[in-house]
């Protein structure tokens, strides 16, 4: 207790010491760098009716060919084969667009022909060159 008696001013000023540390530290944010973050997995999910006859987009859009034409366009290629109003132009990987069993809706774009050599409407290719994108 005598020890403590008579070094308490020595003690007293490291705790205001320290204290004053942490509250500077906390108020300046102590420039240390953002955590680091890692990405695990990326899913996308697509939002797309479950059957036609429940009112799905192709019903809902049938007089508007061109809202068809853009929501397909954001289709993936299993979800544009399932589509009756999609077609999937050039092959796997090409782009999905609105259409139906004669073939894509429209056959510009920004005035300027688009070059489809073949198209796959339900799982069904047609055009010149279905055998070799299957």
């Amino acid at each position: 207790m005598d020890v403590l008696q008579k070094h308490f001013p020595e003690v007293l000023g490291i705790v205001v010491l320290l204290l004053s540390l942490v509250f500077l530290f906390r108020y300046w944010g102590g420039n240390k760098p953002p955590p680091h973050e890692h990405i695990k997995k990326i899913v996308t999910v697509e939002g797309f009716p479950a059957s036609e006859s429940s009112g799905g987009l192709c019903k809902q859009y049938a007089g508007s060919p061109h809202l068809i034409h853009d929501q397909c366009q954001t289709f993936s290629e299993k979800n544009c084969n399932a589509a009756s109003c999609c077609v999937q132009i050039n092959g796997s990987g090409g782009r999905c667009v609105g259409g139906n069993a004669d073939g894509p809706f429209y056959l510009s774009e920004n005035d300027a022909p688009i070059k489809i050599h073949s198209y796959s409407h339900l799982n069904t290719c047609f055009g010149d060159s279905c055998a070799a994108t299957e």
